[in-house]
């Protein structure tokens, strides 16, 4: 990559659905490549056109935290989110990246904004079980809310819904750990409310 890019190659070019090289290497986790294509001015915070998921947000989902510093060190914007609010922090907060979440809270995201449908980093933590994200916020002074939004919608490159009775137990699961308490009746331990049934898809 780097003869390519020494030679003057159009590092900004992207498919038809406006994935880039950069995201390519942000979701992968070649914090080289990242840098390669920062240093020769690919466009940071540019969308996909098809869901509008940026480089940020790729990185941060997939838990690379040194491909998030780097495009936060060239100005990429904490706190871009796609049409409906989903933004970076929730990215990771969603599939419990704690390193990547606490680089983007230290860099100031903000993690009581909320999505359209009333979903924010904490609901979808814990809809996920994932007691260090939610802990961490916590942290941050976001406080547990008692009563998830109905729709419990999960968020992902690939689209699709968690159900809402699943999300709602690992949520339930989640708060009472933070609280110290037990888990609900019917899970025998965190590992068991954290593990998909056979019959659930998500």
């Amino acid at each position: 990559m780097s003869l390519f890019c020494e030679r003057g190659a159009a590092v900004s070019l992207t498919r038809a659905n406006g994935f880039s090289s950069l995201m390519a290497a942000s979701q992968n986790g070649h914090a080289g490549c990242v840098r390669l294509l920062l240093d020769h001015r690919a466009i940071v915070d540019a969308p996909r056109l098809d869901d509008g998921w940026n480089a940020l947000m790729l990185a941060s989902q997939k838990g690379h935290a040194d491909c998030c510093g780097l495009l936060l060190n060239r100005k990429a914007d904490v706190m871009y989110a796609k049409a409906n609010g989903h933004n970076s922090l929730m990215a990771a907060c969603q599939f419990g990246q704690v390193d990547a979440a606490r680089l983007l809270l230290d860099q100031g995201a903000d993690p009581t904004v909320k999505r359209t449908d009333g979903e924010t980093a904490l609901t979808l933590a814990t809809q996920k079980g994932s007691v260090d994200v939610a802990r961490l916020l916590q942290a941050h002074g976001v406080t547990h809310s008692a009563s998830p939004p109905a729709s419990a919608g999960a968020e992902s490159t690939g689209g699709g819904k968690a159900p809402t009775r699943f999300s709602k137990l690992r949520g339930t699961t989640v708060a009472s750990k933070l609280r110290g308490g037990k888990a609900p009746t019917g899970v025998r331990n965190f590992a068991d409310a954290a593990t998909t049934p056979t019959d659930v898809t998500i």
